[in-house]
């Protein structure tokens, strides 16, 4: 009993130790410098050496627990040397689960330069559910040897068997059960109450990637129905394709240059101006109201929306420390990617390759559970999986992809932030990854609404599908992902899809375009909910016939985390450094890493801007000595390939003047002649 007790701790000891020395250096979204390592080592030594005395004291816990339960296993059957081959068989079945299921963990410096290993180690991902299934039966037969021996104590020997047989058995019925259609859904007598709201945004969505677009992928199956039997507008443009300014324009329906955010790491004095939103708006109203996200909803903990509830994982300085010393030990996390694991260790959450649909879902469906029926609800839920670095989770990586692919990306995107292009053939994976993301969202989508109905709550709940922003592969001689360029309608477009089951609610679908600052409007309307602070207004009116007009919509780009590159839009912009000299700790609130004040000005007015009546589209490129201006035909030159700015100068006129007096009257921001007029006093 002892040996075992003791081989176990030592078994997992030895493959921290290895993670330990397989581990090199530290960088946050994929860049280092000296600044930000000598920054880490001076501050976070003793706050990196206790994580790591805990993780270490962890492991010797799980293999100590690991080897005493296999001790009395083999101690009952009377055969005490099986000990120690239990504790490896629960070790591998426990690492064949992860591998399975999420290959990502592993897909990391440890394998990197290792193709024969790597080989060898991802085989079970080639066999798509058979894999999944057999990792779930070792993980139920490594359980059921180490419960025998307390069971068989507890409950007796026939009692204890068949506990255990049963537990196994509906583990591996529930794995079996394929989740349904959303059918069901769309069935029930509507009631007269004020509507409830089921938001469900999706990172990174391309309405040209769902199937009920036309999409040869039958990436959306749920999503499509929802589309067919509520409102589909096919063109929603954002304002800023990157999450943080776009999910404040979509909950305030004001544009980033009017509630202040203007990129990924603004500071709490940002943050505090912006209101009112509507999620504190319909809470006043009686509304319960809650958020749930995976990694890139980590914005919801730094700022208060108005939502009471709030799960999802939070981004500081000090969970970006975390998460490099988690990432350190993958077999360790094997045993800790787990809501246990993830109360201990919360930064797990954060890790961008561990998003899951289903695990996100059943939050949602336990939240509903314990609402209040009596009161109606606003719940959002977020999804990554779609987001770089598309590690979706299995078998979902492998839906769509070719399995003769043999190159970095067979899991996730390997970099987040690019320096050059790719093959066609990691290209075509790519894709494939960000499409079974997609497909692993939707059958989450159709399991929800298969709960909302079964809960009670289908005929008075509006169902939103919507995006923070579309996403970009490689069109227009650029990168991969968002908010970089505003070349093209993929990175600025989304679509809204709008299901209210309640009697004469409208149907239809249309191409006219609408902006994500008409969301909140539109969705206080449905509620009649009054929001008249809002710039945006209610998109109804143009599937009811009231209005037959494109909306104009202004966008303009994100922060860029390089200070150079290949791509066109680092040429022909004003320069600044990149994100490790960008930004900082900000000691004083919560160590959250913010944009330092000497650069506000400076990244502001080098954005480009975009301007779109629905036919015409200008975009303003300002540099050092001139502001670049193309425009494109989006009805003659849907893809934007031709800019005709010299042809129509009338036209780049009207568009520049409109866009200067959308822009001028705002709080912060002023332009003239499309240049932006604090250019000269921010320059670091």
């Amino acid at each position: 009993m002892k040996g075992a007790v003791r081989f176990g701790a030592l078994w997992f000891l030895g493959w921290y130790l290895a993670g330990l020395l397989a581990y090199g250096g530290f960088e946050v979204m994929g860049e280092t410098d000296e600044t930000l390592q000598r920054f880490v080592a001076s501050n976070y030594l003793w706050f990196t050496v206790g994580l790591q005395g805990a993780l270490a004291a962890v492991a010797l816990l799980l293999g100590g627990i690991v080897g005493g339960l296999a001790g009395l296993f083999a101690r009952r059957i009377g055969r005490p040397r099986f000990a120690y081959g239990v504790v490896l068989f629960v070790w591998f079945a426990v690492q064949f689960r992860q591998i399975v299921a999420h290959p990502q963990f592993l897909d990391g410096p440890f394998l990197d330069g290792k193709p024969w290993l790597a080989s060898i180690v991802f085989a079970p991902t080639g066999w798509g559910e058979r894999g999944m299934t057999l990792s779930v039966g070792l993980l139920a037969a490594a359980l059921s040897l180490l419960l025998y021996a307390p069971l068989r104590h507890l409950v007796g020997l026939r009692w204890g068997r068949i506990a255990l047989a049963g537990g196994v058995g509906v583990y591996l019925f529930g794995l079996a059960v394929e989740q349904g259609g959303a059918t069901n859904f769309f069935y029930g007598a509507p009631q007269k109450e004020r509507p409830s709201i089921l938001l469900l945004a999706i990172d990174s969505l391309r309405p040209d990637h769902l199937s009920v677009s036309g999409y040869s992928r039958p990436t959306t199956p749920a999503i499509d129905q929802l589309a067919r039997e509520g409102v589909f507008f096919e063109r929603m443009v954002v304002d800023v394709p990157r999450t943080f300014p776009s999910w404040v324009t979509m909950m305030t329906g004001r544009y980033s240059f009017d509630h202040g955010v203007r990129h990924m790491f603004p500071t709490a004095e940002q943050r505090a101006l912006v209101w009112p939103t509507l999620p504190r708006r319909l809470r006043g109203e009686g509304y319960q109201t809650a958020v749930i996200s995976d990694f890139a909803g980590d914005i919801f903990p730094r700022i208060d929306f108005g939502f009471e509830r709030v799960v999802a994982p939070d981004l500081t300085f000090d969970i970006v420390v975390a998460m490099r010393n988690l990432e350190m030990h993958p077999t360790l996390l094997a045993f800790l990617n787990n809501p246990l694991g993830k109360r201990l260790f919360p930064a797990i959450r954060e890790l961008v390759y561990n998003s899951d649909p289903d695990e996100m879902t059943g939050e949602a469906a336990d939240h509903l559970r314990r609402l209040d029926r009596s009161r109606p609800f606003l719940l959002a839920l977020f999804y990554s999986a779609s987001h770089l670095p598309y590690a979706v989770p299995g078998p979902w990586y492998g839906r769509f992809a070719d399995p003769a692919y043999d190159g970095p990306h067979r899991f996730q995107r390997k970099n987040m932030l690019m320096r050059e292009g790719e093959s066609p053939e990691d290209l075509q994976q790519i894709v494939a990854l960000y499409d079974g993301g997609l497909a692993a969202i939707d059958a989450s989508v159709a399991r929800l609404l298969n709960d909302l109905f079964d809960l009670g709550f289908a005929d008075n709940t509006i169902v939103v599908v919507t995006g923070d922003h579309g996403e970009a592969f490689y069109e227009h001689g650029a990168d991969i992902g968002h908010g970089n360029h505003l070349q093209g309608a993929y990175a600025q477009t989304v679509p809204l899809i709008v299901y209210d089951p309640r009697p004469g609610a409208p149907r239809g679908r249309t191409a006219l375009q609408i902006r994500s600052i008409d969301l909140a409007p539109t969705l206080a309307a449905l509620a009649d909910v009054p929001f008249a602070e809002a710039a945006g207004r209610s998109a109804i009116p143009l599937v009811s016939g009231e209005e037959k007009e494109h909306r104009s919509a202004y966008s303009e780009s994100g922060l860029w985390y390089l200070p150079d590159g290949p791509f066109f839009y680092q040429k022909v912009r004003l320069h600044y450094p990149g994100i490790t000299q960008l930004c900082e700790v900000d000691a004083e609130y919560r160590n959250e890493i913010v944009m330092k004040e000497k650069y506000q000005g400076l990244t502001v007015a080098a954005k480009h801007r975009a301007l779109s009546d629905g036919r015409w589209k200008l975009i303003v490129m300002p540099t050092a000595d001139r502001v670049v201006e193309e425009l494109y035909d989006q009805q003659a030159d849907p893809e934007e390939k031709r800019d005709v700015a010299v042809a129509h100068p009338d036209i780049v006129a009207r568009l520049r003047h409109e866009m200067e007096f959308l822009v001028n009257a705002s709080r912060e921001d002023r332009m003239t002649d499309g240049r932006p007029v604090n250019i000269g006093s921010a320059r670091p």
